[in-house]
């Protein structure tokens, strides 16, 4: 909601001023390293910056100390990556192995929203900062991979 965010004010008549030295600075707070279960929040087809279609992933850590927590990463649908993205899916999605599917259908990446796995998460520098990197995708704690 506007009118309980740092730095926006509206006035009587509706106009919004906005004052940056009230607003936040941007941060990420960086998760420590270890093992998550999250779900997934969101599951986005697009294409990586080499030109290959691929899903970006906002997954949200389910409880403990950082419960709401937002981890990204991506999966490539070309070359080396579809290991990994096929990994994923079997932790997530084992129902996708049933035939082919459209990676750009938002039925199919509407149907991951809601999903539960566990995140394996480490600490990485990214221009100069520390940032989570999501290094695996594990069936959630209740539930059985296909491989």
């Amino acid at each position: 909601m506007i009118d309980d965010t740092p730095g926006i004010k509206m006035t009587e008549d509706g106009t919004m001023l906005v004052d940056l030295n009230e607003a936040p600075d941007s941060s990420f707070e960086v998760l420590p390293r270890g093992t998550y279960d999250v779900t997934v929040d969101s599951v986005e087809f697009g294409t990586s910056s080499s030109g290959n279609p691929m899903w970006t992933w906002v997954l949200e850590v389910n409880d403990g100390e950082f419960a709401g927590h937002k981890l990204f990463f991506h999966t490539v649908f070309a070359g080396k990556g579809l290991a990994r993205t096929k990994k994923v899916l079997s932790a997530i999605a084992p129902e996708l192995f049933q035939g082919p599917f459209d990676p750009s259908d938002p039925e199919v990446t509407g149907s991951l929203v809601g999903k539960q796995a566990r995140a394996r998460v480490d600490v990485r520098k990214y221009e100069g900062e520390d940032r989570n990197n999501v290094r695996d995708i594990l069936p959630a704690s209740n539930a059985e991979s296909m491989f």
